[in-house]
């Protein structure tokens, strides 16, 4: 049993158990719309695909286009890898830094399209009038995953933090093509969002403090781990308009998510030491979880001829408040004091993009396709404010080369982008002095570093029709 002292901090420290202020922030899948572009051919051309899905992107990027595929095909792109990386200069203190280099690989599309209805006969503007086509997908268009260890693993000050944040969808859809000109298209989908989140850090006091026995070191350990999952549905309309034989424009419009499920967990234990006694108290609370995807409505233009295609598309994601974790309720444990749950939100703000793309073929069976792309941060001047969220805009580009066969394509490529803001960190303050006097999961926030977020993906799509 510790002495009273100890006892009322560590009641005073479960009974105030709010967010987590950590070093540095975990970034999620709202903050940026696009790390890595999707598809075979798209993903080559930044993404500027809206005026120009007719193959396994359609879903994603306008489900009019299934109305313009040629055959009923079958079609994967994966990312072949991909390494994402953040970099904090002075983190902890001076000469602290903190970086993170992680690699995985995810899936990002696979589609197929079946002509159900063949309709007339190809038109000069490569449109089938009459055609009625149905499609399916299943896409992970976003996916983080960053690790960050203590930069020195032996000084007296530790701290670890982990993240992995993922999208996955899934799309069926029905596209028809009225006439010469226009197609429209719809489909209906669910989005699943997982979440996983780690942090831990160890704070030591510089000198020993004299105990009964001795001696002893003073420290404050903390932990925590949170883990929501959601599921939400939504649905898009898409219109292809072709008023002349080489240029098109496309419009896609989705809905925000419908709740439909939601888990939340989070757990975390605060420990203390020093020469009054120790103890630890862990706290644990449940709740719900929301997707929270916004409102989205992306326009597009390509220009297509023999030599050479140019497409670009303007998008915009409407501001919207995802609720991360709510309705939380701190569990009883046996012996230990109830903590107050606290919800979590994000306030996500308008979101626009620009996605430019090209493509150059060389003979009838090689194409070049090169892309540019912004991805804007979606994070709200009031959670940068409040909440201590990084705001960081980030610009990529793509490069893809594609081998065309006549019932089988291969893409092969990368793409890849980079931003960087100023984030407030811990600084000089992360030591047993400055720690040890805050909230539990509370860090110092003294200084200021230089944060830098990076994403390289390689692409490999491929593509195979049934000819009938």
């Amino acid at each position: 049993m510790f002495p009273r002292v100890i006892a009322a901090a560590i009641l005073v420290a479960a009974t105030s158990w709010t967010s987590s202020a950590l070093a540095l922030n975990f970034p999620t899948v709202y903050d940026n719309y696009q790390n890595f572009t999707i598809g075979s051919r798209a993903a080559g051309m930044g993404g500027a695909y809206t005026a120009l899905a007719c193959d396994e992107a359609s879903l994603h990027y306008n489900p009019a286009s299934l109305a313009c595929a040629a055959s009923s095909h079958l079609e994967l792109s994966a990312n072949a890898y991909l390494i994402q990386g953040a970099l904090a200069r002075g983190e902890l203190g001076p000469g602290e830094d903190v970086s993170a280099a992680t690699f995985h690989s995810v899936p990002s599309i696979v589609g197929a399209t079946r002509i159900l209805v063949e309709g007339k006969e190809r038109t000069r503007f490569a449109t089938y009038p009459g055609r009625l086509s149905f499609g399916f997908s299943v896409t992970v268009p976003s996916s983080v995953a960053l690790k960050i260890d203590t930069p020195h693993p032996s000084e007296r000050n530790f701290a670890s933090f982990s993240v992995r944040d993922d999208l996955t969808a899934g799309d069926l859809g029905l596209a028809y093509q009225i006439n010469r000109e226009v197609s429209v298209g719809v489909a209906l989908g669910g989005v699943l969002r997982t979440t996983e989140q780690d942090a831990s850090w160890l704070v030591v006091r510089a000198t020993n403090t004299p105990c009964v026995t001795g001696g002893c070191a003073d420290y404050v350990s903390y932990d925590a781990s949170r883990s929501y999952l959601a599921v939400g549905m939504r649905a898009k309309a898409g219109l292809l308009w072709r008023p002349i034989k080489n240029f098109s424009f496309g419009l896609n419009v989705v809905t925000p998510t419908l709740h439909v499920y939601g888990n939340a967990t989070e757990t975390a234990t605060l420990a203390t030491a020093s020469g009054l006694g120790y103890g630890a108290v862990p706290m644990r609370s449940s709740g719900s979880s929301q997707v929270g995807l916004p409102l989205r409505i992306a326009t597009g233009m390509a220009y297509v001829k023999k030599r050479f295609t140019f497409t670009g598309d303007l998008s915009l994601n409407f501001p919207r408040q995802v609720e991360v974790a709510y309705g939380m309720v701190a569990q009883h444990i046996g012996g230990v004091p109830d903590a107050t749950a606290q919800d979590r939100q994000i306030n996500l703000t308008w979101q626009p993009n620009i996605n430019l793309g090209a493509s150059i073929p060389f003979g009838p069976e090689k194409e070049l396709n090169i892309g540019f792309f912004s991805d804007i941060s979606a994070i709200s001047p009031q959670d940068v404010t409040v909440q201590g969220s990084d705001r960081i805009h980030m610009v990529g580009g793509s490069m893809t080369l594609g081998i065309l066969g006549k019932q089988s394509r291969v893409w092969v490529g990368s793409s890849g982008e980079i931003g960087h803001s100023t984030t407030t960190v811990p600084g000089r303050g992360f030591n047993y002095q400055q720690v040890s006097q805050l909230g539990p999961g509370v860090l110092p926030s003294d200084g200021s570093a230089t944060l830098v977020r990076w994403t390289l993906a390689g692409i490999l799509g491929s593509n195979y029709s049934f000819l009938e």
